[in-house]
Order: structure tokens, then C-alpha cells, then sequence
């Protein structure tokens, strides 16, 4: 028998986020089952943030929230987060997550705005950031492998591979970059706000330490041993942005320039929503303490409207500058 769709509650504040509370299972096939309470941001007990991409969402999956007395109600959530859930689910410990499909009601305008303000602080208060790039695949593994080695020591201009190991490495870290997490907005200001010495990267069931993944260059020096000349393969051809932004402990963007100087960024980023465009970099941005003369989020407005008013801020503060981004 079909369940009844679980109907969201009104947050109380605009300081309260919701967590799930995923429900352990060892059995990869057990239904995905959760408990959502609520908090104030500053009083909410320790939770790890999860930083993936949504996917198809024509594509949905439900889970089972237990909601009141036990009930039972479904949620659906796309793939993407359904797998996500999957990979995180401890075999014996319930786990406190916020993951924004789940804890945050999308049919409310006035929530989404809400939360969007808050995002930073969920993130930055996080025990953990997880980004999670989806499944493993037959190259993903070489690929982190390389990655963690080349990480380890940044100095190293080139290492030496024969030139079928060098071109092979390059197919699967250039393979691996290209999945979807690295192509969106969202995920910047998820990676610049989280606490970089705990964040992790999750691929399939493998877990590696964030930090491995945002060298500004990768060489493979590929020349086979009888060669005299050096055959170099750059890794990948274009390095993500979100690798090479940085995070709030290295610096706090501020001011006409600095934002002007993120759009430009990640103008080939991509986003479902093109006012998000606008609104992701929002937690990167320190409008400082005059809180009338920001940019805030408003879904309620439309795409064309967000882009005017980011325009109408910039102008008085780099002229015409931000024609040229």
C-alpha cells in the first residue's frame, strides 16, 4: 500500500534548521529510513553537511520519514540524494545529516529564501562536510590514487610515467573532474565555508580527505624512457573553480571588485535555477554591517529581475567594469 507524502511543518524562526536522522542498516537495500527534528542553527546538536549535485529530478526515489507516533510517510528525493543516503548510512549508529533536499521544505518560497541566508552558517557549523561525487567507476579509483600521491607533495613539477601510463592517467583524472559536482554553483560556497581539516570526499564507498583535490596544476611528464624529449600532459586542461577559490579560513571575498571578480568565475558553472547563479555566492560574499545595501535571496523574484538588481549593486561600485566579466 502506497504511503501518504510527508507534508513539511512551518520552521517557527528564521534562525531554525531542520536535520534527518538517518537510520543505521548494514543491508545496501534496505529502505532509506529517517526521523526529522528541529533546531536553532546555534543550538543544533552535531551533524555532518552533505555537498552533491541533485541530478535528474525527474528521476525520484522515495525515502520513509517516521513521523509522530512511528507513522510512516514517504518523501521523494531524486536519485542522486537517494544514493548519497545510501553510501552515508552507518551499519549500527543512527547519523545526524543536513542535506538540502530533505531539510528544506522547496514548495515554500518564504523557507527557501530563509534558508538560503543560513546556508553559510550550516556549513560552516558542520562537523563534517561530505561531497559527494556519485558512484565509483572503472577509472575512478586510478584517478584518486594519483590525485592523493600528487597532493602529497605540491612541488613536483612532473611525475614520470611511460607514455601508456601517462595518457591513461590523464583519461581518468581528466574523467573523474569532469563529473557533475564539479561543474556546479552550489558547490562553491558549500566547499569555501566547511571546515577544510574535516571536509571529505566520497566516491562510492571510498572516503578521502578534501584537501587532496584542490591542486591549481597537475603535470603527468609522460615521455617514454627512450625518448630525450619530455612529452608533457597537463591534468585536467581546465582545473574547476571550486578547486582553486580557496575557503574563508584563506580569505573573505569583500566589496564591488571581489564580487565582480567571483561572477566572472563562475560564469560556465551550471545551476537548474539561473537566479542561483547570483544567490550561491551569497555565503562567500561579507556585505558587511550595513545589512539594507545587500543582495539577499528571493526565489520570489524572477531570473531577469535578480540579474537587474545584481547589476544596479555593481555598478556604482566598478562602473562599467562588469560588462567586460
Amino acid at each position: 500500500e502506497p504511503l501518504i507524502r510527508y507534508s513539511y511543518q512551518p520552521l517557527p524562526s528564521r534562525d531554525r534548521i531542520r536535520l534527518l536522522h538517518l537510520d543505521p542498516s548494514d543491508d545496501r537495500t534496505a529502505p532509506i529510513t529517517i526521523t526529522i527534528s528541529e533546531h536553532r542553527l546555534n543550538e543544533a546538536p552535531t551533524y555532518d553537511a552533505l555537498s552533491y549535485t541533485w541530478g535528474d529530478v525527474d528521476d525520484m526515489h522515495d525515502i520513509v520519514v517516521l513521523d509522530g507516533f512511528n507513522a510512516r510517510r514517504a518523501l521523494p528525493v531524486t536519485k542522486n540524494c537517494h544514493s548519497a543516503l545510501r553510501r552515508l548510512r552507518l551499519p549500527d549508529t543512527q547519523r545526524a545529516l543536513w542535506v538540502d533536499a530533505v531539510c528544506i521544505n522547496q514548495d515554500d518560497i518564504s523557507e527557501r529564501n530563509a534558508q538560503v541566508a543560513l546556508m553559510g552558517g550550516i556549513y560552516r557549523d558542520a562537523a563534517r562536510v561530505v561531497v559527494d561525487v556519485g558512484e565509483a567507476s572503472d577509472s575512478s579509483g586510478a584517478a584518486i590514487d594519483f590525485i592523493a600521491r600528487y597532493s602529497r607533495d605540491p612541488g613536483t613539477e612532473a611525475i614520470l610515467f611511460n607514455m601508456t601510463g601517462g595518457l591513461g592517467i590523464r583519461s581518468a583524472v581528466s574523467e573523474f573532474y569532469r563529473r557533475p559536482w564539479f561543474t556546479r554553483v552550489w558547490v562553491l560556497q558549500e566547499v569555501f565555508m566547511a571546515r577544510q581539516e574535516t571536509a571529505q570526499l566520497l566516491c562510492g564507498d571510498r572516503l578521502v580527505d578534501w584537501a587532496v583535490f584542490r591542486p591549481f596544476k597537475i603535470w603527468v611528464d609522460s615521455r617514454p624512457a627512450w625518448e630525450t624529449e619530455h612529452w608533457h600532459v597537463a591534468l585536467p586542461t581546465l582545473v574547476p573553480q571550486s578547486l582553486v577559490i580557496g575557503n574563508r579560513h584563506e580569505r573573505q571575498h569583500s566589496g564591488g571588485q571581489d564580487f565582480l571578480a567571483l561572477l566572472c568565475k563562475v560564469r560556465s558553472c551550471l545551476s537548474t535555477d539561473p537566479r542561483d547563479k547570483i544567490f550561491a555566492l551569497l555565503s562567500m560574499f561579507d556585505f558587511g554591517p550595513d545589512h539594507e545595501d545587500r543582495i539577499v535571496a528571493d526565489y520570489g523574484k524572477s531570473a531577469a529581475q535578480v540579474y537587474v538588481e545584481a547589476a544596479a549593486w555593481l555598478l556604482p561600485r566598478v562602473g562599467l567594469a562588469f560588462l567586460s566579466c
